[in-house]
């Protein structure tokens, strides 16, 4: 009964992931600059879900990498004004920061 999976959003301090294999951490993506967290915690919320939503299965390795996926697309939202940045994002952009991202991290992938 209950929830299998939980997330907390922690804001600039990242997210944490509890399921059945313990805990993940995903840190905020590193930035110089932030102009304004309007709408991030949505942004991360909505790419979680829609990574998810596009995995062909819910496990250890995609849920993390979910995780990941939200805090990239959020640390583009904090770049601009509101959500405006995002509009502006492009896949290439978006995989190239994953990819600096998920090289910082061990997210448990075989």
């Amino acid at each position: 009964m209950g929830p299998k999976i939980l997330v907390v959003k922690r804001g600039d301090a990242g997210a944490m992931l509890f399921d059945e294999h313990g805990v993940f951490f995903a840190p905020a993506y590193p930035l110089e600059a932030e102009m304004d967290p309007t709408g991030a915690g949505d942004t991360f919320a909505g790419a979680v879900m829609g990574f998810l939503a596009r995995a062909e299965k819910l496990d250890r390795t995609h849920s993390r990498q979910a995780l990941l996926a939200g805090a990239t697309v959020a640390s583009f939202c904090v770049e601009g004004v509101g959500t405006t940045a995002v509009l502006e994002l492009t896949h290439q952009a978006l995989a190239t920061r994953l990819r600096e991202l998920m090289a910082l991290l061990d997210i448990g992938a075989t």
